[in-house]
């Protein structure tokens, strides 16, 4: 069943995001495009090519941002919708357990956090790509550079290997965990709003202060290394997804 649950969550926050990860890669090589044409030359007065380089590089950065705030807040939306909103009924009336549904919806959110950061990184490299085929100058520069490298300089030795895998596995334990910490806090806050029925969008942004603010004290006071921030950061986690699952099995009122 969590399977089942986390197939159609990802459905349902992958036809809305879509269109602005295509967005980003499309800008993303139109503005390289545009940058190696013109060149160096983008600050020139009284230059509209120069003008609408300046245009897309500033939509590009915007799109970057934008693209990780919609995502969460899709996430967010979608928690909202089908537990506590117009589709929670149909949702909690399904024969599953309340933990399965934030454990579905919490994985769901981590995947496409990681999806996000993951379409910066190509946004970024179709932007680099664009520039270096289009561009004479930068493809002829790119060419000499990788054949003035020597084998041995690219060789490492194993301790740097060793320290290269060492310092990506702890980049990527260390997102992972965050990742789900943001979205553990975003359920819970809208789960303690939601208990509220006469102010609810009140009562979520205080529950998210609140929340915040104990994460950051909690962190703050017993976080003080990193292997004990990092169990700071599960500790909260996993409290932040226990309150979500006891307030949707035991306080849940649909009415």
């Amino acid at each position: 069943m969590l399977g089942k649950l986390f197939k159609y969550d990802f459905r349902e926050v992958g036809r809305k995001i879509s269109p602005l990860y295509i967005a980003l890669a499309a800008i993303s090589i139109v503005t390289g495009i545009l940058f190696a044409v013109r060149g160096s030359k983008v600050n020139t007065v009284n230059d509209p090519l120069a003008a609408i380089i300046i245009i897309m590089m500033l939509v590009w950065l915007v799109l970057f941002v934008a693209t990780g705030v919609v995502t969460l807040m899709l996430v967010a939306r979608n928690f909202q919708d089908t537990l506590f909103g117009s589709r929670g009924y149909l949702t909690n009336t399904l024969p599953t357990r309340a933990i399965d549904h934030v454990a579905d919806k919490t994985i769901n959110g981590i995947v496409w956090a990681a999806l996000t950061t993951l379409m910066s990184i190509v946004a970024v490299a179709l932007f680099v790509a664009a520039i270096v085929l289009v561009s004479p100058a930068a493809r002829g520069s790119l060419l000499e550079t990788l054949g003035s490298t020597s084998l041995g300089s690219v060789s490492f030795p194993q301790l740097a290997m060793t320290d290269i895998a060492k310092n990506a596995g702890v980049v990527t334990v260390s997102f992972l965990t965050f990742s789900a910490l943001v979205v553990s806090w975003l359920f819970a806050g809208i789960s303690f709003g939601s208990i509220i029925k006469k102010r609810p969008g009140l009562a979520k942004a205080i529950a998210f202060a609140v929340l915040a603010l104990a994460w950051l004290l909690t962190s703050n006071v017993l976080g003080t290394t990193y292997a004990r921030l990092l169990l700071v950061q599960v500790a909260l986690t996993i409290i932040f997804s226990m309150s979500s699952t006891y307030i949707l099995s035991c306080h849940l009122n649909l009415e």
